[in-house]
């Protein structure tokens, strides 16, 4: 993060700019979410890309993307990408440190519960190192689709 009123406008200006819509069939969104973890607030940069039903023709089937970076002292940077199409989910974790990796998967089951007892079909879930770790996961996934003019990958 940038400290000061002059990081706080050029914050604000790129996300104006990364918000712009590009005319396709998915909408996409990038900003900050403020979350208290453990009694600590904490600023998660996250991109949503959406191809919603007003979108979608008749009877498909509603996709969502959302990407983000946790960072903790604990797990170091763990990016999450979460593909969704109605009800099904297909979670990916991309961590920096092969330890984390093992922690997490080692918690897939449990994962796995939980998220059926919330209503999702958990089709997939992967564990990979992270790539790029100096770059904003949120913002690189909004940039790759400007530039790609893509849409969901609809498949599970």
């Amino acid at each position: 993060r940038q400290a000061g009123r002059g990081g706080v406008v050029l914050r604000q200006l790129g996300q104006r700019v990364m918000n712009t819509q590009t005319g396709g069939a998915v909408s996409h969104r990038v900003g900050t979410l403020p979350l208290l973890v453990a009694g600590r607030l904490v600023e998660v940069d996250v991109a949503l890309f959406d191809q919603g039903a007003r979108q979608s023709r008749q009877g498909e089937a509603r996709s969502r993307h959302l990407v983000f970076l946790l960072n903790s002292t604990s797990l170091g940077g763990v990016e999450v990408s979460a593909r969704l199409v109605d009800s099904r989910l297909r979670l990916r974790f991309a961590a920096e440190r092969e330890s984390t990796l093992e922690l997490l998967a080692g918690r897939r089951d449990e994962l796995s519960r939980r998220l059926a007892g919330l209503g999702w079909t958990v089709d997939e879930i992967t564990y990979e190192p992270r790539e790029g770790a100096g770059h904003n996961a949120a913002y690189r996934a909004v940039a790759d689709h400007v530039v790609a003019q893509g849409s969901l990958d609809r498949k599970i």
